[in-house]
């Protein structure tokens, strides 16, 4: 008993393959927390933040709205994240066709923040079609 016992507690036993795989674990876990808490970049949905997109809303598309939750995104393309951030939701009144509108904004630079605010009407049904219509919408808008 005792000899099951030292083989499964001791950590750095030669050929305990189940510790080298709870190392490896914890290191892979220390890594993504690591990520999580200091490299990702994210918006904090505060009180005053909600009030900015709402007023970018109320002067874009001119109706009220409600904040309902926020959705995480990412738009990968190719292999390659286009677009990585949180995006709010808000429920609409006041819009003749629109129920919904989600809403985001990008630092560019040090000083600039560009607000975006889309409306869910065909084709957007969720947060990532809002982000992904955005994205050809500025890429048609650099064309011209």
């Amino acid at each position: 008993m005792q000899e099951i016992r030292r083989q499964t507690i001791a950590p750095h036993q030669k050929g305990n393959s189940f510790c080298k795989k709870l190392e490896k674990f914890r290191a892979a876990v220390a890594t993504n927390l690591a990520y999580y808490n200091f490299c990702r970049i994210r918006t904090v949905a505060n009180k005053k933040y909600i009030e900015r997109l709402q007023m970018v809303i109320r002067q874009l598309h001119k109706c009220d709205a409600e904040h309902t939750g926020t959705e995480p995104v990412k738009e990968v393309f190719r292999g390659e994240t286009v677009w990585e951030g949180d995006v709010e939701v808000f429920n609409v009144t006041g819009h003749p066709r629109a129920k919904r509108a989600y809403a985001w904004s990008e630092y560019q630079g040090t000083l600039k923040q560009r607000f975006t605010a889309v409306l869910e009407i065909r084709p957007v049904k969720s947060a990532l079609d809002a982000v992904k219509v955005s994205i050809v919408a500025g890429a048609k808008k650099e064309e011209e």
